[in-house]
């Protein structure tokens, strides 16, 4: 591809800029890429998030395959997201406490909640919480004078 053939965006946000060809679906203000990542960051679905904004899927995995800052921007919305999501299944869960103490909470709404919050804590183990909180294993490493290892690694 030629560059002749190459649009330049530059976002109005930062120095990140996508490169799609000309008459090409999806040039977009750098303020649609914040948006983007704005929503990313509050636990929002991707997919959703770019259907909500006029751009297929595809379209945002090319941007970030052709910009690896986009990309790098993408991962750290998505590392954000997971302390959005803590958080928020402790308001829920708190809510819900209080509101079953009330009365206000019957069986079925506990059961609903109950299903939400395990896929919260799902989404937010999937999006990265290991690499941010660590991992639940531990581990050992002998090294003996002759450069040979041994490692033993157990669950905490």
């Amino acid at each position: 591809m030629a560059s002749s053939e190459l649009e330049t965006i530059k976002t109005d946000t930062s120095s990140t800029e996508i490169k799609t060809k000309k008459g090409a679906r999806g040039k977009y203000k750098g303020s649609l890429v914040k948006k983007i990542l704005e929503e990313v960051s509050l636990g929002e679905a991707i997919t959703k998030i770019c259907k909500n904004n006029n751009i297929s899927w595809n379209t945002w995995n090319t941007w970030c395959k052709k910009d690896p800052s986009l990309d790098d921007e993408y991962q750290k919305a998505k590392e954000r997201s997971v302390y959005y999501t803590i958080d928020d299944v402790e308001t829920l869960t708190r809510d819900a406490i209080d509101k079953a103490k009330k009365g206000e909470y019957n069986m079925t709404t506990i059961r609903a909640l109950d299903i939400h919050v395990r896929h919260k804590q799902f989404m937010a183990q999937k999006m990265g919480a290991k690499k941010i909180f660590g991992s639940d294993k531990e581990k050992l490493t002998l090294t003996s004078s002759q450069g040979q290892k041994l490692e033993i690694e157990w669950l905490k």
